[in-house]
């Protein structure tokens, strides 16, 4: 009977951590180009060939990002996804970044709302989000 009750627990708690993990935001549905909400993807990206690409990422007002495999481009920063630490509803990521001037480790986290919109926040202060549209290349045509 003990026996028969630890098979249940286990095989209950396995439904369970699937039906969390269902839920949960990968990096690979992160993956594209995305602009914070309010801004039209067409005054940040362009397309060259098949590939959506910054206009200007030197301009002041491009506040878009690019998740590209294991690659995150902001305007700031390119970065180098080195970990993942999968959550209930988000991942977070441990970035490599280098700018023009250091490098850098920073931790941010990702989760994709109901609404398709990504959220990005910082795993130490989760109350303090940023928002993005994700852009298609039929956005910028």
């Amino acid at each position: 009977m003990r026996k028969r009750m630890i098979e249940l627990s286990a095989a209950a708690a396995m439904v369970l951590a699937s039906g969390a993990m269902a839920g949960a935001t990968t990096l690979e549905q992160a993956q594209g180009a995305w602009v914070m909400t309010g801004t039209k993807c067409s005054d940040t990206f362009k397309l060259e060939g098949e590939q959506i690409v910054f206009i200007d990422r030197d301009a002041s007002l491009a506040n878009g990002i690019v998740i590209a495999g294991k690659k995150v481009t902001s305007p700031e920063a390119s970065c180098t996804v080195e970990r993942v630490k999968a959550e209930k509803d988000h991942f977070t990521a441990l970035l490599g970044c280098s700018d023009s001037v250091m490098f850098s480790n920073q931790s941010v986290s990702f989760r994709i709302l109901q609404d398709g919109t990504l959220e990005r926040s910082d795993p130490m202060f989760s109350d303090v989000t940023y928002s993005y549209a994700r852009c298609e290349a039929s956005d910028l045509k």
